[in-house]
């Protein structure tokens, strides 16, 4: 499906879809929780969707005692799923096939079946887009890289604490997104479950637990997103705003800080309850550290294009790692439309304070990329037709409704 947008949005008001990192949190500690619970994930994308149902597979075989999981597990395109639940059936002990879509096969996850070889787990991968996965993670020392993906951090905290031996997980180097494993650790809490940092990036997990979340959980607003209609407001006429509702500021979420960098840029940022306000304004340059925040660079770079002088983006050399190279994707896409802008190992020098032209960019399958590309419309002379750009239902799957309820035009070609 590709779309012309004609008309970027007004402004007004739109309320935050689910978290996607805390509802697939949420939904794996209810499937494993031997408890009553009630969780509300306000998400129908594809990941949630996905975990939804491979939660489903395994909360069966565990009831009914099964050493497999009895039919594939399908991932879809999320690495979160992947790194999530290798583990956690190995934990288990179940005999499981880890069935990937899209340009999830390419993602890295080399580290973490290589740690749970060590451990007892046999992972063999019989096609391009299954991992087979037997055997029953013991306990002992993980050790994993802190600058590839958070997500082994998180998988290994959620899997470890069902196995039979105590454990520590253990950094090597320093921890990226940090943000995420807190989210990690929050819902392990909630559901009961203990792990000791006694020194930073070094996790101590006892053996033997059981997981024990209760009472009613809501993922909370996904700020991941809500960044995108935050920079598409800043970047809209002067005197217009937006405001997300349905987002807190006393969320974990490590993307919030998308609040504190457009303001940096010169936005003007009013908090009122569970709902945050931006109202266009002249933008400035800044450098940008995005080392705990990579999923923030796209809407970063809708913020960049409008901004006076150089953004510099660092330190986000992971997001080669994502659904695209999507480091790669923003330069392609931002040149396409005339903006002026460098490519970095670790990030991008993005040249702002002009108007970009109209064109054809493609969404390179990955879902932030099609809504950085709608949100650019405020700042083109022209319309923009983005390819293939049901991508974003991975995330977002309203995203061109609350697009279109904002103001916004759009034409299905």
């Amino acid at each position: 499906m590709d779309i012309r947008i004609t008309k970027a949005p007004a402004g007004g008001s739109v309320r935050a879809i689910g978290s996607k990192s805390m509802a697939q949190r949420l939904t794996l500690a209810r499937a494993l929780s031997k408890t009553e619970c009630c969780v509300s994930t306000h998400s129908h994308s594809d990941d949630v969707e996905k975990m939804l149902e491979c939660c489903r597979i395994i909360s069966a075989a565990l009831h009914e005692k099964r050493s497999s999981v009895g039919q594939p597990l399908n991932l879809g395109e999320s690495g979160a799923n992947l790194r999530f639940l290798m583990p956690i059936v190995s934990a288990l002990g179940l005999e499981a096939d880890l069935i990937m879509e899209g340009s999830l096969p390419e993602r890295p996850v080399e580290p973490l079946i290589r740690q749970l070889a060590e451990h007892g787990v046999t992972v063999s991968r019989p096609s391009r887009e299954v991992y087979h996965v037997e055997g029953k993670a013991g306990g002992g020392i993980y050790e994993l890289p802190g600058d590839v993906s958070s997500q082994f951090i998180s998988g290994l905290l959620m899997a470890l604490p069902l196995t039979d031996e105590n454990s520590a997980v253990k950094v090597m180097g320093v921890l990226q997104s940090r943000p995420y494993v807190d989210m990690t650790l929050d819902v392990l809490k909630k559901s009961g479950i203990e792990i000791f940092e006694d020194e930073p990036g070094v996790f101590y997990i006892p053996g033997n637990q059981e997981y024990r979340l209760t009472g009613e959980h809501e993922a909370g607003g996904d700020w991941s997103s809500a960044a995108m209609w935050l920079s598409s407001g800043a970047c809209s006429e002067e005197g217009s705003s937006l405001t997300v509702e349905g987002i807190s500021s006393d969320s974990i979420h490590g993307d919030k800080a998308i609040t504190d960098i457009l303001k940096g840029m010169g936005a003007d940022i009013l908090w009122e309850g569970n709902s945050v306000t931006v109202k266009a304004h002249r933008l400035h340059s800044r450098m940008i550290d995005a080392r705990d925040i990579p999923d923030l660079v796209p809407a970063i770079a809708v913020a960049a294009c409008k901004a006076e002088g150089k953004t510099v983006i660092m330190n986000a050399e992971r997001l080669r790692l994502k659904e695209s190279d999507r480091i790669r994707s923003i330069e392609d896409v931002l040149k396409r439309l005339g903006a002026m802008v460098n490519e970095r190992p670790d990030g991008l020098e993005i040249f702002g304070g002009y108007r970009l032209k109209g064109g054809t960019v493609p969404s390179f399958n990955d879902h932030r990329i099609v809504m950085m590309a709608a949100c650019l419309r405020s700042q083109t002379d022209g319309n923009i037709i983005i390819e293939d750009a049901e991508a974003v239902n991975k995330s977002y799957p309203g995203f061109f409704d609350d697009y279109r309820m904002l103001g916004g035009k759009t034409e299905e070609l």
